[in-house]
């Protein structure tokens, strides 16, 4: 699956859902809303992205905004962190404002044709990114390929200064 296809996509959005806990997800980078059909019914869903996608989106462009104030049990990232300048100050940002994130993270290959067809500006390999995470914040709860070998998903919960998940 090329990481631009629908069906990478909604494959992606049903994965992410499975690892949201709580009632209340705020979805940033929300773009089609995907994941909100996968997420159990009652679940208070908060969409967020560049541009309005309903009368319920916040518009928010983390490369000119802080992240607004919030609390949710689970804060979705699909597609996000490869857009913005600084993920490290955006996750540090999230610290407090929910229990989990779900994230998901494309790294940087060598010769990768997405390299020039997407206008990412943060990649990195996944040794970085889980580091940038600790020192962010947050605590490893798992890893998950999907679509590709450099797709992941990473489920993080607020972490002790160690980087060790607080229970």
């Amino acid at each position: 699956m090329s990481p631009g296809s629908a069906k990478a996509w909604e494959s992606r959005a049903r994965v992410a859902a499975s690892h949201v806990i709580g009632k209340t997800v705020v979805d940033i980078g929300c773009g089609e809303m995907l994941t909100e059909k996968f997420l159990p019914e009652g679940t208070v869903y908060i969409p967020m992205d560049l541009v309005r996608r309903d009368a319920r989106t916040t518009v928010l462009d983390l490369n000119k905004q802080d992240v607004p104030a919030f609390e949710a049990d689970t804060v979705l990232m699909l597609g996000v962190l490869e857009y913005v300048h600084d993920p490290e100050k955006v996750l540090r940002d999230l610290v407090g404002k929910t229990k989990r994130i779900v994230t998901s993270y494309y790294k940087k290959i060598e010769d990768d044709a997405a390299n020039v067809f997407m206008p990412w500006v943060s990649r990195t390999d996944w040794v970085e990114f889980e580091a940038m995470l600790i020192r962010s914040g947050w605590g490893m709860i798992e890893c998950v390929e999907y679509g590709s070998q450099a797709g992941r998903i990473f489920i993080v919960e607020a972490a002790s200064s160690n980087g060790e998940r607080i229970p």
